[in-house]
């Protein structure tokens, strides 16, 4: 390892997908300074793979979760890094170019407490667009360099460690949203950079990206609850309410919509059904959340992330 002290922490969570997880770590080693990285991989207790990485970092070192546990790993990751830039990235991505100096750069040009990266689908089909749209809306490589005051996408987020070290715990690792909400009510500010980014892979298989929508809207729901210290009624309003939701962010995402469907080539009718129906899934899981609690719902939530190959149709 490096003699050089670190100056960001990049947290890979790896899956069981061996391709993926070997993938980004190359990447890494590829395309960043590794000099200047500490690198924490969050991997599964038991792999039938070993991971190789270069000495070259200037910290490395892996965490294990058990039982698909990622977000438990993820917040210890958080609490022993060593940098006051914390990156969390996934397995399931291609770094395009520099993205450590083009981050350290822009937490030092200002306070911020959160760095948005761009992010591109690797995939241009309805189910990977339709995903890509939802997860990401505004904030994509089309778009320059601004500051915000609005919620970042909720995942590959850059964050000032000193901002989140005193709020973080298992919820809000599970829902960042919650997270930005909690940051940007205290009057911090985000920051969205096209300057770097990355290729993510979003669901090719329409049946598994129901699926994760379903469980991440039961687990958001969950976690809202306990954030929020919902009483019983409020939960059975929130649980009925949510059903207008999916007619809310399609109107919402329309623009943006019709952006993707033109630059993408699809129609797009087809496209914002395609959406539609996948919101209706997460707003049901939302529904069962604030009714019936959390369940095993991380649990099928993390097997989806990190069990599979994304581009498997």
């Amino acid at each position: 390892m490096s003699k050089i002290k670190p100056q960001i922490t990049f947290i890979v969570t790896c899956g069981f997908y061996y391709p993926q997880s070997q993938g980004i770590i190359d990447q890494i080693e590829e395309t960043q300074p590794v000099e200047k990285i500490e690198l924490i991989i969050i991997e599964p207790d038991e792999l039938s793979y070993s991971l190789k990485r270069s000495e070259k970092f200037a910290k490395v070192f892996s965490i294990k979760y058990k039982n698909y546990d990622i977000h438990s790993s993820q917040l210890e990751a958080i609490k022993r890094s060593d940098t006051n830039i914390v990156v969390l990235l996934e397995d399931h991505s291609i770094l395009r170019n520099n993205l450590a100096d083009e981050l350290i750069n822009t937490f030092n040009s200002g306070d911020y407490a959160a760095v948005g990266i761009s992010n591109d689908p690797l995939d241009k089909g309805y189910t990977s667009i339709a995903g890509y749209v939802l997860s990401y809306g505004k904030f994509h490589s089309s778009f320059d360099s601004f500051e915000t005051k609005d919620y970042l996408a909720p995942n590959n987020l850059a964050y000032n460690k000193k901002d989140i070290i005193g709020l973080l715990n298992k919820p809000l690792i599970a829902s960042q949203i919650l997270l930005q909400k909690k940051l940007l009510a205290a009057g911090k500010k985000f920051f969205f950079t096209s300057n770097t980014g990355i290729i993510h892979f979003q669901y090719v298989k329409y049946s598994r990206f129901v699926k994760t929508l379903f469980y991440s809207g039961w687990m958001y729901a969950v976690q809202n609850g306990k954030t929020n210290n919902f009483s019983f009624f409020s939960k059975v309003f929130y649980a009925f309410a949510v059903f207008g939701k999916p007619y809310i962010r399609l109107y919402q995402l329309r623009e943006i919509l019709k952006y993707h469907s033109k630059y993408f080539k699809l129609n797009y009718s087809f496209l914002s059904i395609t959406l539609f129906s996948a919101l209706a899934v997460s707003s049901l899981g939302e529904t069962i959340g604030y009714l019936f609690g959390e369940g095993k719902t991380v649990f099928h939530f993390s097997v989806l992330e990190t069990k599979h190959d994304r581009n498997e149709k």
